[in-house]
């Protein structure tokens, strides 16, 4: 059951680099084509990092209290 949490955790984390290196590269054509912004929920980007960093926060007994986060206003290439 361990071992398919891995492999779980492992799987998204590949989904997640992939996305980066797409948004990386739509980010090195940006001054070619400029996007307009749009908002973005900083609670999602929150979630997916406490998610990358579960099983460090679980070693270190750390309790990440998080409050209610605004919209953030960004270009979404």
């Amino acid at each position: 059951e361990q071992g398919r949490d891995y492999l779980g955790r492992m799987q998204n984390a590949s989904e997640r680099m992939q996305v980066l290196i797409q948004d990386l590269l739509k980010l090195s054509r940006i001054a070619s084509r400029a996007k307009p912004f749009e908002p973005c929920k900083l609670g999602k980007v929150v979630a997916d990092v406490l998610n990358d960093l579960e099983v460090t926060i679980d070693e270190k007994h750390a309790c990440i209290d998080v409050g209610e986060l605004p919209l953030s206003i960004v270009n979404l290439l």
